[in-house]
């Protein structure tokens, strides 16, 4: 390897850094005392893996990143372990007991999303079930900064994902702790970022489903806890700036236009260019729709489910959401958190309409990456 992919590597990598770390919402933790060799390698592992993912590098350098990836990874599990085993976490009394808390758990979140960024789920939930099992044991010490607040929200972004992908992975259901799992919710539900706040929403979405399929004649029952999570997406609908919501033109314009050519149908695409970041507004946006039409849907036995009367048109809307942003764009918005891959997947299955279904299944065989956060985009 020559000094000039050396150097091609290393300025991009640690810009990158720190934009991964404000992403995950853990840049504040940079201005914290006690971290070590251990945090920097796993943030500078993480950066270079999502560097070497890049369409935008060429192969020597990919390939470099990849090595570097690699090296600051082992190396950062060699500081975690020897961390462990001297006992270096800190004692309950010892000064900086807080900032070292924050420290080893910021760690310990960089690790898990390398893992994920490499598609190891159950490599993903085991430090995620480490993170959560340490902060449910020092939570007053880590409440007592106010990074804190931070490190606590970008766990339970993660403990959500895990909910939503597989409710069997959930760290937080493992621990005797209640107060973890509140503190996690709460977490969530008080953000300021609207899409952390549809995150409280959306597992409870996936659970309700769940139940409604395994024990359908129960209909009365589902529709009144349906009628409660409705009322949550539409406080949150509400909550939402008018750039953030395409207007009500937008959503009643033909979903279908002529190509360029004229010989085929295509979705038109729908753009919320007022947004402060259209891709992340589209994708939270698709959640609430096609998260609406899940919550509809009619489940009665032995008959195949039923769409609600509004399902065919609130799906095209979320396949017009998707075509107003660019594949690779949303792969970079998206590769730590629940994107348009799933909200696409659950459009999917949810819909009769096979024009749609052929669109979305086009869409994702498209997807410039194999993964978009936890979710397989080659697995529909």
């Amino acid at each position: 390897m020559d000094s000039s992919t050396q150097r091609q590597v290393h300025d991009p990598v640690m810009k990158q850094c720190l934009r991964l770390l404000s992403v995950l919402g853990v840049r504040d933790v940079l201005g914290v005392g006690g971290l070590d060799k251990g945090f920097f390698h796993a943030a500078l592992a993480l950066s270079a893996l999502h560097m070497s993912q890049s369409s935008s590098v060429s192969k020597a350098v990919a390939d470099c990143s990849a090595l570097h990836a690699l090296d600051h990874f082992v190396e950062a599990l060699g500081y975690m372990r020897s961390a462990h085993l001297n006992n270096d976490i800190a004692t309950i009394d010892a000064p900086g007991r807080g900032q070292n808390t924050i420290a080893w758990l910021a760690t310990l979140l960089l690790l898990a999303n390398f893992e994920l960024n490499r598609g190891q789920i159950k490599l993903w939930y085991v430090h995620s079930h480490a993170a959560v099992t340490y902060l449910s044991h020092n939570v007053a010490q880590v409440g007592e900064l106010p990074v804190g607040k931070s490190i606590i929200r970008s766990f339970s972004r993660i403990e959500a994902y895990l909910e939503i992908f597989d409710r069997s992975y959930t760290a937080c259901h493992s621990l005797a702790t209640s107060n973890v799992s509140a503190m996690l919710g709460t977490s969530l539900r008080t953000s300021t970022d609207p899409f952390d706040r549809l995150l409280y929403i959306l597992p409870r979405v996936g659970e309700f489903e769940e139940e409604c399929r395994t024990s359908p004649q129960l209909d009365s029952h589902w529709r009144i806890q349906a009628r409660s999570l409705i009322d949550e997406l539409k406080a949150w609908r509400r909550s939402l700036p008018d750039r953030d919501v395409p207007s009500a033109d937008e959503v009643d314009a033909d979903p279908w236009k002529l190509s360029d050519d004229s010989s085929t149908l295509i979705i038109r695409p729908l753009t919320l260019s007022r947004a402060a970041n259209p891709a992340k507004a589209a994708t939270s946006f698709m959640h609430y729709l096609v998260s609406l039409v899940r919550l509809e849907m009619k489940y009665s036995p032995g008959i195949r489910r039923k769409l609600p009367e509004n399902g065919r048109k609130l799906i095209l809307v979320v396949c017009r959401l998707a075509a107003g942003v660019s594949s690779s764009v949303c792969a970079a918005s998206n590769a730590y958190g629940h994107g348009m891959v799933p909200a696409l997947m659950n459009a999917y299955y949810s819909s009769d309409d096979q024009a749609a279904k052929a669109w979305i299944k086009d869409w994702i065989s498209g997807f410039p990456r194999d993964r978009e956060g936890i979710w397989n985009s080659k697995r529909l």
